[in-house]
């Protein structure tokens, strides 16, 4: 998968991922270390994780992001 994405995007660079929910979970953190997986060795820029609150007693859509040196 990655692959064919690197073909197609080629100007394109994944810097994290999101979730959803009111705050971070375990589940965040399996995610976080399955995409490190795919990062060059020696790369400095940190993982961004975007969590985007979606209860439906929120008037907006609160989001909140956090840099992800080691989970």
């Amino acid at each position: 998968m990655l692959s064919m994405f690197r073909k197609i995007n080629l100007k394109v660079h994944v810097v994290g991922f999101y979730s959803t929910g009111p705050e971070i979970s375990s589940n965040d953190s399996c995610i976080y270390l399955l995409m490190k997986r795919f990062l060059p060795e020696f790369t400095i820029t940190p993982l961004v994780l975007v969590i985007i609150d979606v209860r439906s007693d929120q008037i907006a859509v609160p989001t909140t992001a956090y840099r992800l040196k080691k989970f």
